[in-house]
C-alpha cells in the first residue's frame, strides 16, 4: 500500500514539473504599429528598426514613434489629468 501511495505522488511531482516548463514569450504587436508608414505624428520622429544583444540572445526591435522632447513624469501627469 505504501508503494502505491508513493509511485502516485512521484506520478503528480512528475506532471508538476513537466508543466512548470518555461514558454517562449508571445510576440505582441498591435495593428497600429505595424502601420509605420509615411510622415510621423506632429512632434513625433521614427525610430528605425534594429537589433540589440543582450547577453547571448538578439532581439529584433521593430521601428516605432518616439516623441522629440523628453517629458517628466510630473509633466505626463498634467497632461493626462
Amino acid at each position: 500500500m505504501m508503494i502505491k501511495g508513493l509511485v502516485a505522488i512521484l506520478l503528480i511531482m512528475l506532471v508538476i514539473f513537466i508543466g512548470c516548463g518555461e514558454d517562449e514569450p508571445e510576440e505582441v504587436i498591435s495593428k497600429e504599429a505595424e502601420k509605420v508608414k509615411g510622415l510621423p505624428p506632429s512632434g513625433m520622429i521614427l525610430i528605425s528598426k534594429g537589433e540589440i544583444t543582450i547577453d547571448d540572445e538578439t532581439i529584433s526591435v521593430r521601428p516605432f514613434y518616439l516623441d522629440k522632447y523628453e517629458v517628466t513624469v510630473g509633466q505626463f501627469k498634467k497632461f493626462t489629468v
